[in-house]
């Protein structure tokens, strides 16, 4: 359910839909606000849900089970204007506002790593506009570009069906996948109507197909390919023609197909579920549209499937949201038979259609049995001879009292056989996933570790069971399956550990059976108590709770602690935002601490505990307290990692001999190709495990500096090992003109508008504003006369005479076309030129030693900190700079200039305060390495970090860089929707944000990079990164930002060269001349 619109508010639409934020959801009855029917499902989110709640629950498991050789599929649909596609994309690719789709992009390439092995990940993105199937990856001039596409029948056992033509890219990386989502994005197909200003005018399916091959060595997996799919639907939303204002023909052709697609969709899902008792009907109508085709093996065939139904809470669409909550609800019924698709050779594994099919109700014979579980063996030896710290592997556990029925799937994590058992067992309804942040330092403390998949979730068949704790006994219940697992590993008694339903599990098997459960920890639980069993419970217990949880009350908390004989109760630190499962080091501390460190766990071994990553980009988690960038998380930000590479594990003890720097090159870039590079950071900035800093010392001190000067080509990156090849023609473009007739450029001027009272004359030239009368405005509106900043002019050449001192350049006129104005070279200079930053004072102060930026930010190269990050940046840009052709002029090189800006931030791990402040992060160091390593900060330092980085690198991939100051439009000078009101103008006396301004080289083509409002844009932003945004868009009124054009007292314009100016002569010379003459 999402927030109700500014627009809705205004009308005076009520909120008609109600939820008790758990399962069910129902609609207001009348004005008087009764209730209506009531619906349930898996899950039901609230108007003050975020994106990664979202995740979590829903779509995070098809992402787990992607990985694991299943296919996938997560759609949204309902109503025009109900959240659909920001429910999917999200407000960027960063942050807590990003959607489903680049959470489950960043969160399935982490799998795959985890995983090991090799995997091929290809990308493809298809629209369906009027019916019409289109590739949205192609560009114009690309061939097939717009072209129709046909669907064809697929020559798989199973049916399905595939588009021909359909393009489909290799990637390596998340990001390389959000760039191809991104550049889908913008081509679909969008227009504004009367419900929405944005709204989606096509459905769009972006897929990742997966081709994963078994670790070498492993037995049985000569051959063996798995091919797994992850199909992320966006559908355009249900309309009526009354409600959107469909009053072209175009928008009304639009309407009717869209509506006749969702229909036969509709109709599809119902024939799934209106048979003989609730089965499906012996047709399917899937041939009724382009769309059902599409997604027939979504919606009845091999895939696992997640709607997610968008609703809005407006009184006035109530029968639209009424409608599409009857949808969800029959889509519940819908059964899907997914199954792990195998081939060796070429050939299906498992049958036809390749693999093991697990509907509900599955049975397996002894000999499917043992061959699972000799699989999963051998997948744990394979992960032990990998170095691992500890093994995972899939067991299927079989049913105790029925022989041939599967009860479970569990993971399994341990070092030694002998080893304690904590069993852990995930809330309603989530899966195992959600535990796994707690194996590795469970595991460091000695411990075996099985997280449980209940039947019907996660990995394992079967019905779903019910969650309520009366039912926690019944046949084949949640307790027989717990029972089944601590049979089926031969343990007496374990440590039983629950999350929300879980905990209730646990309860009911503590009590009932007290000699097979040690100890209980109980994180959130929800139980239900029959009648005074609680006093029955004798383990020792822990209750963690967080008070700001407000699906779990912490009045629950007391109730069990109070209850529970032997129970302590441990508050979790609050944040501002409601509790989730993953809560980071805080949990696992506690747990750790209650259970102690059994014996030949790491407090008595050489092995080191897992260490928080916090080199790995990510958001602040909603109580603020998770731990940055650790393993197990399913929804943090991605470190570009490719696959194909050996995946080792770090550390190791520091040797007396020094490391060279090509062996010291070499080793980091193993450890950044593995993920290990955060633990090693962590060591040094002592927020990680101590005893790898004399390793990381050693390695980092050895690593060559990485400076303007020191690294003044790409070959020097080349000859440092850091990169594989240079850039074609960058002598070239480093030679090119950066002012040359054309260009874009910032003029400051009299007579340039600052007032908003319409688009087209903001910020143009007005003759007369520049000559008019100041006295004779009003005391606030005092500085209208005097000199703005437009972005609004080119340069046109040279003046009439041949004056090298000035330059003519064209403004944009108020009311239309422009006027030609007479500007001193040094003032153009002054605002575009590239700038410079001074060097840091020191004992050894040298020009190359370092820089000093704003709020008394320093970056030193020889800092063994600052040498390993940008050596990291380096490694991470390694890739795009050996694609980057600068004499390409297609559209492709700014392309990946702009991927080179994105992948330099994703290596700066420094958030924003604006999202919280994060008290374990650095805020107040001064240190570059520190702040970027595991830092925050408002848009000064933000940009200051940024900055940094691209001085040292901007020059080898053809970025000018500048340092921006200016004036946004605040709340108060704009209406609800964000549009300036007529009456706001822009100041040249207030600094109220920082920014920087990039230009790409040779093209000098300007842009914006604004890390504080990195994913953070509105709609008419769509298409358009926040870390590279035309600056015609960021300075228009929409924008808000007005560069007031002050120089910073940190830098300083970069001297011009030679070659920088190449103005040709302006034709017209007597009339430019004479125009010039009329605007001085």
């Amino acid at each position: 359910v999402r927030p109700p619109l500014p627009r809705e508010e205004r009308m005076g639409s009520v909120e008609a839909v109600r939820s008790d934020g758990a399962q069910r959801v129902w609609l207001a009855d009348g004005a008087d606000g009764r209730e209506g029917a009531k619906y349930t499902f898996n899950h039901v989110f609230g108007p003050e849900s975020s994106q990664r709640e979202v995740y979590e629950r829903c779509v995070a498991p098809c992402v787990g089970a992607v990985a694991d050789g299943f296919n996938s599929t997560v759609f949204a649909y309902g109503v025009t204007s109900s959240g659909k596609t920001y429910t999917m994309l999200g407000d960027g690719a960063r942050g807590p506002g990003r959607g489903v789709i680049p959470r489950a992009v960043t969160d399935l390439f982490r799998r795959l790593v985890r995983r090991g092995g090799r995997s091929v990940v290809r990308a493809s993105f298809v629209q369906m506009f009027n019916d019409t199937l289109t590739d949205l990856l192609l560009r114009p001039g690309d061939e097939g570009y717009g072209a129709s596409l046909r669907l064809r029948e697929s020559a798989a056992a199973d049916g399905g069906v595939f588009v021909d033509g359909l393009s489909q890219v290799e990637i390596a990386t998340a990001e390389d996948a959000m760039g191809l989502i991104e550049l889908g994005a913008a081509s679909r197909a969008t227009s504004s109507t009367a419900m929405n200003a944005t709204s989606s005018r096509s459905h769009a399916v972006f897929t990742l197909t997966v081709d994963h091959s078994a670790p070498a060595g492993e037995r049985g997996a000569a051959g063996a390919v798995t091919t797994s799919c992850l199909n992320l639907v966006d559908l355009a939303g249900s309309e009526r023609v009354a409600l959107v204002g469909s009053t072209t023909n175009a928008r009304f052709a639009e309407g009717v197909a869209i509506n006749s697609s969702l229909l036969a969709l509709a109709n599809v899902i119902g024939a799934l579920t209106e048979g003989k008792g609730g089965t499906r009907r012996e047709h399917i109508p899937y041939r009724d549209s382009k769309l059902t085709r599409l997604l027939q093996r979504s919606l009845g065939g091999n895939c696992r499937t997640t709607v997610l139904a968008n609703v809005s809470p407006a009184a006035f669409l109530a029968d639209d949201t009424a409608r599409t909550l009857r949808f969800a609800c029959r889509a519940s019924y819908v059964q899907t038979f997914a199954r792990v698709n195998t081939t060796v050779d070429g050939r299906p594994v498992g049958g036809a259609a390749g693999g093991a099919r697990a509907p509900s109700g599955a049975k397996f014979d002894a000999s499917e049995l043992a061959a699972l579980d000799a699989k999963a063996s051998v997948a744990a030896e394979a992960a032990a001879a990998r170095g691992a710290g500890f093994f995972n592997c899939y067991v299927t556990v079989p049913s105790r009292k029925r022989a041939k029925d599967v009860s479970c799937c569990v993971q399994a994590f341990g070092e030694r056989a002998d080893a304690p058992m904590c069993v852990l067992l995930h809330g309603y309804p989530s899966d195992s996933s959600a535990w796994e942040y707690m194996a590795p330092p469970l595991v460091a403390a000695g411990y075996r570790v099985v997280l449980v998949d209940m039947p019907g979730f996660g990995r394992s068949p079967g019905e779903r069971l019910s969650p309520r704790s009366e039912h926690n006994f019944v046949e084949g219940g949640p307790v027989d399956v717990v029972l089944d697992v601590l049979d089926h590993f031969g343990v007496a008694a374990a440590t039983i550990i629950g999350y929300d339903w879980g905990g209730g599990v646990a309860i009911s098997l503590a009590h009932k059976h007290r000699k097979r459960v040690s100890k209980l920890v109980l994180y959130h639980s929800t139980y239900t108590e029959q009648g005074g069993e609680l006093a029955k419970v004798r383990a020792k217990t822990l209750l963690l709770w967080r008070k700001t949880d407000q699906f779990h009350p912490y009045a629950w908390a007391r109730a069990l602690a109070k209850k529970l004989p032997k129970a302590s109760l441990t508050t979790l630190a609050s944040g501002k935002a409601r509790g989730g499962h993953r809560a980071g080091s805080e949990v696992e501390d506690s747990i750790v601490e209650f259970l102690g460190h059994a014996a030949g766990g790491a407090a008595a071994a050489s092995a080191p505990a897992v260490a928080p990553k916090v080199g790995a980009s990510e958001s602040k988690g909603s109580e603020g307290k998770e731990s940055a960038g650790e393993g197990g998380s399913s929804s943090g930000d991605d470190d570009a990692v490719k696959f194909g590479d050996a995946v080792g594990a770090g550390g190791g003890e520091a040797d007396a001999a020094a490391l060279s720097t090509a062996e010291s090159v070499a080793e980091f870039r193993r450890l950044w190709l593995a993920g290990e590079l955060p633990r090693y950071y962590g060591a040094i900035i002592g927020r990680g495990d101590a005893s790898l800093k004399p390793a990381a010392t050693r390695l980092f001190a050895a690593l060559p500096i990485v400076s303007p000067k020191a690294m003044p080509t790409p070959a020097a990156f080349v000859a440092a090992g850091l990169w594989s090849a240079p850039p074609a023609g960058w002598e070239e473009m480093d030679a090119s003109p950066r002012y040359f007739p054309g260009r874009q450029v910032l003029v400051r001027a009299r007579g340039v508008n600052p007032s908003c009272a319409t688009a087209e004359g903001y910020l143009a030239f007005d003759a007369g504003s520049a000559r008019m009368d100041t006295a004779a405005v009003s005391e606030s509106k005092a500085e209208l006369g005097s000199a703005f900043v437009t972005h609004r002019a080119k340069i046109r050449g040279p003046t009439p005479d041949g004056d090298a001192s000035a330059m003519l350049v064209d403004v944009a006129a108020v009311g239309g076309g422009s006027v030609t104005l007479r500007v001193p070279t040094s003032a153009i200079l002054d605002l575009n030129q590239p700038h410079d930053f001074p060097p840091t004072a020191g004992r050894k102060t040298t020009k190359d030693e370092g820089l000093s930026l704003e709020d008394g930010i320093r970056v030193t190269y020889s800092d063994m900190l600052t040498r390993a990050r940008l050596c990291e940046i380096a490694l991470a840009l390694d890739e795009l700079v050996a694609r980057l052709d600068f004499a390409a002029d297609d559209g492709s090189r700014e392309a990946m200039q702009e991927r080179c800006v994105r992948r330099i931030r994703r290596v700066l791990n420094i958030t924003r305060l604006q999202d919280g402040v994060d008290r374990r992060r650095e805020a107040r160091a001064q240190s570059w390495g520190r702040l970027v390593t595991f830092g925050q900060g408002h848009c000064h330092g933000l940009s200051s970090t940024m900055a940094a980085a691209l001085h040292v690198f901007g020059h080898v991939i053809g970025v000018d860089t500048r340092y921006r100051r200016g004036y946004v439009l605040s709340s108060a000078e704009c209406d609800r929707d964000g549009v300036a009101l007529p009456d706001a103008y822009v100041s040249n006396r207030y600094d109220r944000h920082h920014w920087l301004e990039l230009a790409y080289r040779p093209s000098m083509r300007s842009v914006t990079c604004d890390l504080s409002f990195e994913g953070r844009r509105g709609a008419y932003f769509i298409g358009h990164s926040a870390l590279s945004q035309p600056v015609e868009l960021t300075y228009s009124m929409a924008g808000g930002q007005y560069p007031n054009g002050t120089v910073p007292e940190f830098a300083s314009s970069r001297p011009v060269k030679a070659t920088d100016i190449a103005l040709a002569p302006a034709a017209g010379t007597d009339g430019a001349a004479a125009a010039a003459e009329a605007a001085e």
